[in-house]
């Protein structure tokens, strides 16, 4: 038996990484509030890095969705594999020359990523798995990871382009 009710218990799991972020900053807030001389600077250290473990989970926790989607997402050494009901497929992270937001049919967003190798990959954002895509896209050169989140919260008729390799050419 919990004593925390299970929608209480996905949104704190949710936003752990911010949470923590915010615990680390405090402690370091209480460092230098209790500490002189070199000890305080260790706390100002620790601020800095709570605060940045609070950002970057505060964005990893926006990427995400609710994971009951079709299908199960898998990131495995430097390839994305998605397992759908009705398709799927392969597509390595080096390979990568765009990545799109498509809008789904009901209140959901799909993500198309194309390759030089394969076939664009089509994967709802809400699939099992899919958090696991936050990572491979802010490794890209060029990402710029706050307005994919802005573009995946915003209503759109149409695909919107979030990602262009900047190396096409060399290709």
């Amino acid at each position: 038996m919990s004593l925390i009710r299970p929608e209480l218990r996905a949104v704190l799991w949710r936003w752990r990484e911010p949470l923590i972020g915010v615990g680390i900053a405090a402690l370091g807030l209480w460092i230098v509030a209790h500490s002189f001389g070199i000890t305080r600077y260790v706390g100002y250290a620790v601020i800095a890095a709570g605060m940045a473990v609070a950002v970057a989970g505060a964005q990893r926790a926006r990427f995400s969705q609710a994971g009951d989607g079709p299908g199960l997402v898998e990131v495995d050494e430097r390839a994305i594999r998605y397992f759908g009901p009705f398709s799927g497929g392969v597509a390595a992270v080096d390979d990568l020359t765009r990545i799109e937001i498509l809008p789904a049919p009901r209140d959901g967003r799909y993500w198309r990523i194309s390759s030089f190798s394969e076939p664009p990959l089509t994967i709802p954002a809400d699939a099992q798995g899919a958090e696991a895509l936050f990572d491979v896209f802010a490794a890209l050169e060029g990402m710029n990871i706050e307005k994919l989140l802005r573009q995946l919260k915003t209503p759109c008729a149409g695909a919107v382009t979030v990602w262009t390799c900047p190396r096409t050419a060399l290709h």
